[in-house]
């Protein structure tokens, strides 16, 4: 029970977050502007620090042998939410909104939004699959998720994106330089340049520290950029609500349940933080970047921007109950 306290807790300190961005949009402290050039900022360099100062710390190996299925099980995990729409949209939208639709309910937030969770719960090992499990989820989002919003079309943006994307990037030079340079990096290195290297690492883990809290004023910005009619939730939004937060992660978690049943019949071991981990990137709501890519690639911005925040609103409650009922019947 103390452990879905600690998701409850963790959540509701990020909404809180995301209202401070909210708030600071309605008193015009941060125009639109400065929020898309903050976007950018925490996509392009905020993230990828992270990820590439926290692979250091926590890729080996070892433990990259053991925690790699998190890539494939993130594209599972994914590739479900975005089945789960394909089969309901018809009951909430009309055609014409059916791409966004599906695409929204596919991709859940997997890194920002888990990230304070999985170090809460599970330490370092929960912070290494999350991250590899990066690399699956962007392969989906550049590729299959993308063709959806375009109307099934796979075209040069995917191949542009995916091979260019700085989250993809820094996951891969990362793990490259975690699995193949000394351990400490800088082991025998003459002292200046000894404290020079260490100086750049502190500055990129000082940056890539920003990343959170940065992504969660970005969503409140953006929705704060909303007229208040807009915001409005109609039947779309609810039925985003309902697949994304309830019925995806039913679907996942029973996938999860089979998969752990059938490996102690076959005398398999799955990993445990492996399985909660993933189980809770079900369960989260729609990502930041859903709003971005709506606007460009289906110019459904201000749709996608209403699922962030009442997902976001909404899994205050529905994020602690999943992930207390899915520990009940683990």
């Amino acid at each position: 029970m103390r452990e879905t306290w600690v998701v409850a807790e963790n959540i509701l300190a990020m909404f809180l977050v995301l209202l401070v961005g909210y708030v600071a949009r309605r008193r015009n402290m941060i125009d639109t502007a400065v929020g898309r050039v903050l976007a950018a900022f925490t996509t392009d360099v905020a993230l990828p620090a992270l990820i590439f100062t926290q692979m250091l710390t926590v890729v080996n190996r070892t433990a990259l042998a053991a925690a790699w299925p998190a890539t494939v099980v993130s594209c599972v995990v994914l590739t479900l939410g975005g089945v789960v729409g394909w089969a309901c949209w018809r009951m909430f939208c009309d055609r014409s909104k059916a791409p966004t639709f599906i695409f929204v309910v596919a991709i859940g937030n997997w890194i920002y939004l888990p990230l304070p969770i999985m170090q809460a719960l599970y330490g370092a090992d929960g912070v290494r699959i999350l991250f590899l499990s990066n690399a699956g989820a962007q392969v989906v989002l550049w590729t299959g998720a993308l063709a959806v919003l375009k109307g099934g079309k796979i075209g040069r943006e995917s191949i542009i994106g995916l091979a260019t994307n700085a989250g993809m990037i820094a996951t891969i030079v990362g793990i490259v330089a975690a699995v193949l340079l000394p351990h400490p990096l800088m082991g025998g290195w003459p002292m200046w340049a000894t404290v020079g290297g260490n100086a750049v690492l502190k500055a990129m883990k000082m940056v890539g520290d920003l990343t959170v809290p940065l992504s969660l004023v970005v969503i409140g910005v953006q929705l704060g950029s909303l007229s208040y009619a807009a915001v409005r939730p109609g039947r779309a939004v609810v039925g985003v609500c309902l697949l994304r937060l309830i019925v995806t992660p039913a679907v996942v978690g029973t996938l999860m349940w089979l998969s752990l049943r059938l490996s102690v019949r076959l005398d398999l071991q799955l990993d445990h933080v492996l399985i909660m981990v993933m189980f809770l990137v079900g369960t989260m709501p729609v990502a930041i970047s859903c709003s971005v890519m709506a606007d460009v690639f289906a110019h459904e911005g201000p749709f996608a921007a209403q699922c962030i925040f009442y997902t976001t609103l909404v899994s205050i409650v529905t994020v602690p109950v999943a992930f207390w009922a899915f520990k009940a019947v683990m």
